[in-house]
């Protein structure tokens, strides 16, 4: 299985998004890497807001984070991460459509509305 470290430094001003990989993985990301480079900031806020509570597996969050989420934001959270076998599958289907959905060029999306789950509220 293939492996990418997310690791955000979020600031007041400026956030830092660092992606790793192995050197030998790097060409299976060679393709993400390049999309990042050249998305908008809010696009990729929202990906990754969209992307990380599903598929991570070590995933830590600031404690004024978690604190500032409601009650239902939690719940969905927690329900998200812990997802597996066929919900797992069906909610990565769903999400796979939205991600496709939000790629097309005809779409207008507006990137900055992030849903319940918003790990960049700043």
């Amino acid at each position: 299985m293939h492996r990418l470290a997310v690791t955000v430094f979020p600031e007041i001003n400026q956030s830092y998004i660092l992606l790793s990989c192995l050197e030998g993985e790097k060409h299976i990301y060679e393709m993400l890497f390049h999309q990042l480079k050249n998305a908008s900031i809010d696009r990729i806020k929202f990906y990754l807001s969209t992307i990380l509570p599903l598929y991570s597996e070590n995933m830590v969050l600031s404690a004024d984070l978690w604190n500032a989420w409601d009650d239902e934001t939690k719940m969905a959270y927690t329900f998200y991460a812990n997802l597996k076998g066929p919900d797992f599958i069906r909610f990565s289907k769903v999400i796979g459509m939205v991600l496709r959905k939000a790629n097309r060029k005809s779409t207008e999306i507006d990137f900055s509305k992030r849903g319940k789950i918003d790990l960049f509220p700043i």
